[in-house]
């Protein structure tokens, strides 16, 4: 079995502004730390993927996921999670429980990170 650290980082986003001009702009991340994951098999990751009623695009990135399909990628996310080790910036709230993500709607946010890097998929010693 493999493990991997996964760490939150800022994220660059583009929208349309209500103007129809094109915003860019980038997010910074909302913990610091890590969750240590296990590393799915390939195999585990085609077997979520086919149970997904949606596609992956050319860059790896979930394509128009519904309720039902969120869920089970947040399964997915929390069955890999082997320890949390995660501080809140804005308040110092330490998160040391899979539990704690769960209920809380900055954890849900992680959760569904998480869910995503695992399904574009890990590279060995690279990720």
């Amino acid at each position: 079995m493999y493990t991997f650290e996964w760490k939150q980082i800022a994220k660059d986003v583009s929208f349309t502004d209500t103007n129809g001009a094109l915003v860019s702009k980038t997010i910074a991340p909302k913990f610091e730390g890590s969750v240590t994951l296990k590393v799915p098999r390939h195999v585990d990751r085609i077997k979520v993927i086919r149970s997904l009623s949606t596609k992956i695009d050319e860059s790896g990135e979930l394509v128009k996921s519904g309720m039902d399909s969120a869920e089970k990628l947040m399964d997915f996310a929390k069955a890999q999670i082997e320890s949390v080790n995660l501080k809140r910036i804005d308040d110092g709230l330490e998160i040391k429980t899979v539990e704690w993500l769960e209920y809380d709607v900055d954890g849900a946010e992680i959760l569904s990170e998480i869910s995503n890097t695992l399904i574009q998929g890990i590279k060995l010693g690279k990720s």
